[in-house]
């Protein structure tokens, strides 16, 4: 739009008129305003070509239409946004009493005194150490694997120490995992947890279930539902 360009800085429109949006962008309304300004002032002898002013038409509307595309996605984008959170809120209530796996490092042991530690490694590993510690951090039990895939992997624990006493279910434990491939470098494990969903939390526009692990989780990082028979 050079042609009105030239307009304004030739002074054809006064430093006092508002030609613009607040937002510096020019709208529909400065446009034609600023177009008609041109065809007053343009020189008799040598009118606007009618080719350039059917350009200036165009470009402007071309324009509009992308304004008016961009206007829709963002409503649209926010209506699905909030369609999606009221879908999640409904569905996270159903989920109370289920088992949830989810990222952490923490093993819960059963009433029934079964436990249970899942971690992926993300290669082969020719030896694979648990180690299980208590509260105070201090080792309950180590226990070792080999020649393990690479994957998702769930060991069972039979919730015993080292000396095969019963621990206490309702403490808390956690675990970690030393894996060694066949080379003999250390293998990258990615630990998980598997809890009870007891209650559920919203909160910044996120839904949050609360575990029996004292565990906070975001709905959106749950890996796993699964059924609570047998975990009693």
């Amino acid at each position: 739009m050079s042609e009105i360009s030239s307009i304004v800085n030739n002074g054809y429109i006064g430093q006092d008129q508002e030609i613009t949006k607040s937002n510096g962008q020019m709208g529909q309304d400065e446009f034609l305003h600023l177009l008609t300004v041109q065809l007053q002032n343009q020189d008799p002898m040598s009118p606007m070509d009618s080719q350039d002013f059917s350009s200036q038409i165009a470009q402007f509307s071309q324009v509009e239409q992308l304004e008016q595309m961009s206007s829709s996605l963002t409503r649209s984008n926010e209506i699905d946004l909030m369609l999606t959170q009221a879908i999640t809120n409904t569905m996270s209530t159903t989920l109370v009493g289920k088992r949830a796996k989810v990222a952490g490092d923490q093993v819960m042991i059963t009433k029934n005194g079964e436990a249970e530690v899942s971690f992926k490694l993300a290669s082969a590993a020719s030896n694979v150490k648990i180690t299980v510690r208590d509260e105070k951090g201090i080792v309950v039990r180590t226990i070792e694997k080999n020649g393990m895939v690479d994957g998702n992997h769930t060991v069972e624990w039979d919730g015993k120490d080292k000396d095969g006493n019963k621990l206490s279910p309702d403490k808390k434990y956690t675990f970690d995992v030393d894996a060694t491939g066949t080379d003999g470098n250390p293998v990258d494990a990615s630990l998980y947890m598997v809890g009870i969903i007891q209650g559920v939390e919203y909160a910044d526009n996120s839904t949050l279930l609360v575990l029996n692990t004292g565990q906070k989780t975001p709905f959106s990082s749950v890996m796993e539902i699964m059924a609570p028979e047998d975990f009693n």
